[in-house]
């Protein structure tokens, strides 16, 4: 099976959410209620939540493979199913807008580190190249979309009850994409990595078909 649509998917959706956060919810906090003072300092709290939530999840992706980080999309979905499903209190929706955030962010350094995992040396940057342009494509579309959510009045309930979908379909993506690579065999591209018994040094891995 090939993993380049399964990656290119995955990258347009990721970059689609993760813009339409960094773009729109800080308008949205404006619109619950809080100062604008108050509005970007939930959303620089919720920036450094996601950074600590990349250095969490790298430290299994290279052992556990590319299934590790459906768990990070999958908190996702939880967090803004919660924010679109009723009015929260304001200590409940700042939990929830950074828990959301958090995820996201995880889940998008997650998936950046391994779309070069699976293409041979020859062509592992232009692969990764690649995938980089299709994530630009959601970058532009995660915006604009959340603009048309909000002007056509479903408010921040309707926009983060729409783009739960896109961590929900990354989920099923990722798992896809474990699947594959639980599957390889260990001297293949894009297989966990595994060691010589005899040397302790890492197998030589042919490339597999993308």
């Amino acid at each position: 099976m090939g993993v380049t649509p399964l990656l290119w998917l995955v990258y347009l959706l990721s970059s689609a959410l993760i813009y339409f956060m960094v773009f729109w919810t800080p308008m949205i906090n404006e619109r619950m209620g809080f100062s604008v003072s108050a509005a970007a300092t939930i959303a620089a709290c919720a920036s450094v939540a996601g950074a600590v939530g990349q250095l969490f999840i790298s430290r299994f992706v290279d052992r556990k493979g590319a299934g590790t980080i459906l768990w990070m999309p999958l908190a996702a979905v939880v967090c803004m199913l919660v924010l679109g499903a009723g009015v929260l209190g304001p200590a409940v929706y700042v939990a929830f807008v950074i828990g959301a955030k958090m995820f996201i962010n995880s889940g998008h350094g997650g998936i950046t580190s391994i779309a070069g995992t699976f293409y041979p040396t020859a062509i592992r940057a232009n692969g990764a190249a690649w995938a980089s342009s299709v994530a630009k494509v959601g970058a532009m579309a995660g915006p604009w979309l959340g603009g048309v959510i909000l002007d056509a009045g479903l408010g921040a309930r309707g926009a983060f009850t729409v783009f739960s979908v896109c961590p929900a379909v990354m989920v099923l993506v990722l798992f896809a994409l474990g699947r594959v690579q639980r599957r390889l065999p260990a001297e293949a591209e894009g297989a966990l990595s595994a060691e010589l018994p005899e040397t302790g040094l890492a197998a030589a891995r042919p490339a597999v078909q993308t």
